[in-house]
């Protein structure tokens, strides 16, 4: 997000180890929904709100929360797949702050960009890189993926030895 130009990012969840990673990889600050209240926190560190809110983990909750530390004007960019309905929804909130929310699944207009990144060895995804799987593994990877107590982030499947 840096690199695309944002001053300060903030990470909000609710897993130590994923907070603690996005530190290391650049965020500014880490704010775990279990010990604070981001919103709260979210409007003391940007009173205005913020421009540019980005929701990844498909809780309706959090996209609710999204919305609400949003300044005027700003934009949402939601990535995360939502796993149930936003059951209550102020849609007032898009008259009032006159938002832009963005819809997307990735992918196709990011590659080349990424890619140019990763070359200059400025995109720090290592760190991110937290399991590997041989390929005749590869099912016991996708299981140590679903685990949520593996900490896992990104895993490889190595086709070699």
């Amino acid at each position: 997000l840096k690199l695309a130009g944002a001053s300060q990012v903030i990470m909000v969840d609710a897993v130590d180890f994923r907070l603690d990673m996005a530190k290391k990889i650049g965020a500014d600050r880490a704010i775990n929904v279990r010990q604070e209240d981001p919103v709260k926190t979210i409007l003391e560190i940007f009173p205005g709100g913020a421009d540019v809110v980005m929701e990844a983990s498909g809780n309706p909750a959090a996209f609710s929360d999204a919305c609400d530390v949003l300044k005027d004007g700003g934009a949402i960019v939601s990535i995360g797949m939502f796993s149930e309905r936003l059951k209550e929804f102020d849609l007032n909130f898009l008259y009032r702050k006159e938002a832009t929310i963005y819809g997307t699944k990735g992918g196709e207009g990011g590659y080349q960009e990424s890619l140019q990144l990763l070359a200059e060895k400025r995109l720090k995804i290592v760190p991110m890189i937290t399991h590997r799987s041989l390929m005749e593994d590869t099912a016991k990877g996708f299981k140590t993926f679903d685990d949520k107590s593996a900490n896992a982030l990104r895993i490889i499947i190595e086709p070699f030895t």
